[in-house]
């Protein structure tokens, strides 16, 4: 009883609403792990968290998590950094007093570390792998282990002071999970069920799921990157896909110099600068579409790609055969009777000046042509921004 009294005068003064010591043990609380070693056997946890998302062994853009046990729900809210931001519609901050973070911004202590407050210990993933919790007259001390998915599978709680020390243990089985991996309904060892209804930043889920389509589709050449086995767009290499204008991340209906985003004010032919080499930046299509490594080809990547490629000109395209023998099919994009080639974007825009006429206006091309030999082809070519053409996007290694 007095440890009890003592346990909700620490919480007060931290201003944290203290569970039960049986709720401590089940409480949604801190999960995480990078491996975990139980004799010689190692677990390798497959995602990293991000932000303070490892404080709940979630991953992915989420944006709400809704976690229901036996003796509660709370509603947790985070940004699009994975930033905890929110519990039950307040400031979490509120609650818990003051917070210190690590160089990662994670959360490390909350509170006041000498005679009450919490501190919380990392691995590698950015998951939670120890949590003390202090008191005036002694601590608790939480470890959590994992699987490979990164799911909390047992919690040890063990807690000292003047009154005594003991130490209890917690298991769980996941029941449910949902696409993107997040546990939905697990089964404590006692039979109770918890549930968590997870919901996700929209715009940043199509970009993890087009990241992940593109990410399969990635082929190593034995070349400086890797490129994709389809366009930005395209389901199947064979397939052209969606165009853009360069510099713009949005395919549209019609491509015409009065449309494009960056032509320059009162000229009929000139364009805003936004830079000799937009690769991984917010300009290119291929990063802000794909994620990840993802982006538009240099030209020093196009010149690779060809000088260091067996290429065959096939009916619909040439196909790339790399050093170590995997192989890409680029098609043609531009067909008529006797005439067709490819035309695709990279990320560099043309700084040459010819007759003293501003190139700004354009940008290079990776261009091949049906019936013309490699080293007869001018496979760096260039035109017009505004132009829509397609994307064969690159991932860095």
């Amino acid at each position: 009883m007095k440890r009890i009294l003592l346990l909700l005068t620490a919480a007060i003064m931290l201003g944290i609403a203290m569970p039960t010591m049986a709720q401590q043990r089940k409480a949604p609380a801190k999960r995480a792990t990078t491996t975990k070693k139980s004799g010689t056997t190692t677990t390798t946890i497959n995602f990293t968290a991000q932000g303070e998302l490892g404080l709940f062994a979630l991953r992915g853009p989420v944006k709400e998590c809704v976690w229901t046990t036996k003796d509660q729900t709370r509603k947790l809210g985070f940004d699009k950094k994975g930033m905890w931001i929110s519990e039950d519609g307040r400031n979490p901050w509120d609650n818990y007093g003051k917070v210190k973070r690590d160089a990662k911004s994670r959360m490390i202590q909350m509170g006041d570390d000498v005679e009450s407050g919490k501190l919380f210990t990392y691995n590698a993933n950015g998951l939670v792998i120890k949590e003390v919790t202090i008191y005036m007259d002694g601590r608790d001390i939480v470890t959590y282990s994992y699987n490979s998915k990164g799911e909390c599978t047992k919690e040890v709680f063990s807690y000292g002071d003047m009154y005594g020390s003991g130490k209890n243990t917690a298991s769980f089985t996941i029941l449910e999970r949902d696409g993107q991996g997040n546990w939905t309904k697990r089964k404590t060892q006692n039979g109770n069920v918890e549930t968590r209804t997870i919901t996700y930043h929209e715009d940043l889920l199509a970009q993890q799921l087009a990241q992940q389509k593109y990410d399969a589709m990635a082929v190593n050449l034995g070349l400086s990157v890797k490129w994709a086995s389809v366009n930005i767009g395209a389901e199947k290499p064979e397939e052209l896909g969606d165009r853009f204008a360069w510099g713009e991340v949005k395919p549209k209906s019609s491509y015409t110099f009065e449309n494009y985003i960056y032509r320059a004010p009162n000229t009929k032919e000139d364009c805003k600068e936004i830079g000799l080499n937009i690769c991984g930046t917010q300009y290119d299509a291929a990063h802000e579409i794909c994620g990840g490594k993802w982006r538009l080809p240099t030209e020093k990547e196009v010149l690779e790609l060809f000088e260091k490629c067996k290429v065959v000109d096939m009916e619909n395209g040439w196909k790339f055969t790399g050093p170590n023998g995997k192989s890409i099919f680029i098609p043609y994009t531009n067909f008529s009777e006797d005439y067709k080639d490819g035309m695709y974007w990279t990320g560099m825009r043309e700084d040459a000046q010819t007759l003293g006429e501003s190139r700004k206006r354009f940008a290079k091309t990776l261009y091949f042509c049906h019936n013309v030999d490699v080293w007869r082809l001018d496979y760096i070519n260039n035109t017009s921004r505004f132009e829509g053409l397609y994307i064969r996007p690159v991932c860095g290694k």
